[in-house]
């Protein structure tokens, strides 16, 4: 079995900036706890006006197969509703959560947040029973 994983990460605003560093974590317990070859991709997805800057941190996690995506290429219907009050980010995340067979082509994936990072060691195959 092979697995994908997304991740959707913002880095601007008083709430997110920390986050880049809680992916540096996430990525380095990805590291000891598996492989990256556990992923058949690992898509990051960030808005339109964080593309470059993210990539440029992803870098750091080039050995994961990592394709850093532009939300507004897949979710254009935000510019619709781009008031604060609208859509708040954390929407944003859970439709794009929602949104991630749209990024994927592997029947089972990992839905993660910048907070979250593994404790114990896995593999596709210790995740996917039966």
């Amino acid at each position: 079995h092979q697995i994908s994983a997304i991740l959707p990460v913002k880095t601007r605003g008083r709430h997110y900036a920390d986050n880049i560093g809680r992916c540096d974590i996430l990525f380095s317990s990805l590291r000891h706890f598996t492989t990256p070859k556990t992923f058949h991709r690992f898509v990051i997805v960030v808005p339109h006006e964080e593309l470059d800057e993210v990539k440029g941190y992803a870098k750091a996690w080039s050995d994961f197969p990592i394709e850093v995506v532009d939300e507004s290429l897949y979710m254009g219907i935000f510019a619709e509703f781009s008031q604060r009050h609208q859509i708040r980010n954390w929407h944003r995340q859970q439709i794009i959560k929602l949104n991630a067979p749209e990024w994927i082509e592997t029947e089972y994936f990992l839905v993660l947040d910048p907070d979250c990072f593994a404790t114990h060691r896995f593999s596709a195959d210790t995740l996917i029973l039966d």
